[in-house]
């Protein structure tokens, strides 16, 4: 019987793995939202976020892959809220070659990555200025099937399924 609660209690923890890892939280700078960064690129260049949002395209080029997100603010577990709250986009580089299948259109991403700078590119009829992050961890997620549950555990921790 005993066994049966340890096992128990591994599958509930192991459930709930954060959106982030831990050895990348104590490194992104909270206060470098989107649209703060957006504002003045120059300042944020070298500066470790997390972004979310939704995936729009994946161009695989020679010097490697680069993802268009429309961004969404990030929850409380670190998931890309719905499209209706985006406030732009931005560029994920990703070195080497993102498989479009995996990184298929609509998808919800978080990404933490460095800024790099920022890239024009035609958007319709216009030209845009994409915020452009260097790829360093992303989480891919499934879509929403049911509503959130959140459980609380102590003080201040959120568990998200």
């Amino acid at each position: 019987m005993k066994l049966y609660y340890i096992v128990a209690c591994f599958i509930f923890i192991a459930g709930c793995t954060p959106a982030i890892p831990l050895e990348y939280l104590s490194k992104i700078d909270r206060s470098a939202t989107y649209p703060v960064v957006k504002s003045n690129i120059q300042r944020y260049i070298g500066t470790t976020v997390a972004w979310g949002g939704y995936i729009h395209e994946v161009r695989n080029m020679p010097e490697g892959t680069y993802i268009e997100i429309i961004e969404s603010p990030l929850d409380s577990g670190n998931r890309p809220e719905d499209l209706d709250q985006t406030r732009g986009r931005f560029l994920v580089r990703y070195p080497g070659y993102a498989e479009p299948v995996q990184y298929a259109k609509g998808r919800a991403i978080t990404v933490v990555g460095e800024v790099q700078g920022h890239k024009e590119l035609p958007l319709g009829e216009v030209r845009y200025g994409y915020p452009v992050i260097h790829r360093i961890y992303d989480r891919l997620w499934k879509p929403k099937t049911a509503p959130d549950i959140h459980l609380g555990v102590g003080v201040g921790t959120v568990f998200t399924h």
